[in-house]
């Protein structure tokens, strides 16, 4: 069976992964919800949505890094999508090496960006997937969680 696509909430929106997976998306007409910190930047990409075919497009900022918005983000999903048949999760950050090694403050910043706030995101979208027996739940990451550095 395969999953509806009609209705998608995609964090980190501005990022390039999502925006071609968007463009490949947007000839079949859905609904989009675009989450990201840069507003501008997300109203040029739901521009290009529109012409592309998407149905609706909305923009959301907010700083999906920061846990403390996820429920915020997820209630405005329900309100402008109404059901969530897609949830893409499409942002993180590869800091600077040298600033991990010299500062826990620094680490501790990208291990919430890049895991913990993944994490919070996945497990309120995976339990408001399973109360509805229905959605999907794709996590884009990088080859940097399979190449470690050093």
């Amino acid at each position: 069976m395969r999953a509806r696509t009609e209705r998608i909430l995609v964090l980190g929106a501005a990022s390039a992964l999502a925006e071609a997976t968007l463009r490949v998306l947007a000839p079949a007409g859905p609904s989009l919800l675009l989450v990201g910190r840069n507003g501008p930047r997300l109203d040029t990409i739901a521009d290009d949505l529109r012409v592309r075919g998407a149905k609706e497009v909305a923009c959301f900022i907010a700083d999906l890094a920061d846990p403390k918005c996820h429920g915020e983000v997820l209630d405005v999903a329900k309100r402008t999508l109404g059901e969530i048949d897609v949830a893409l999760v499409a942002y993180g950050t590869l800091g600077s090496q040298a600033a991990c090694e010299a500062s826990f403050e620094e680490t501790e910043r990208e291990l919430t960006t890049n895991f913990l706030s993944v994490v919070s995101f996945g497990t309120l979208l995976a339990n408001e997937f399973e109360a509805r027996r229905a959605g999907c739940l794709v996590v884009i990451s990088s080859v940097a969680g399979d190449r470690t550095r050093r």
